[in-house]
């Protein structure tokens, strides 16, 4: 017996990881951000690095832009 499923329906049976993406100013508790990350992939073993999507509008890409650093 088969169910037919909606294909956003499908997409809940994917698995998923949980990621936060954090960056800030250690020095400074006011200039922090995070968020979780719904689009992320490993990009290269060596170096170890990932991509994420970031929406424009998020005070965290801000911070990533100004501070060069990032934390997944």
């Amino acid at each position: 017996m088969s169910t037919k499923l909606s294909p956003m329906d499908a997409l809940d049976y994917l698995p998923q990881p949980l990621i936060i993406i954090t960056t800030g100013d250690f020095e400074n508790s006011k200039r922090r951000g995070s968020m979780t990350a719904a689009w992320v992939s490993r990009v290269s073993w060596n170096p170890p690095l990932v991509m994420v999507s970031v929406a424009p509008s998020r005070y965290t890409l801000e911070l990533i832009e100004e501070l060069q650093r990032v934390c997944s």
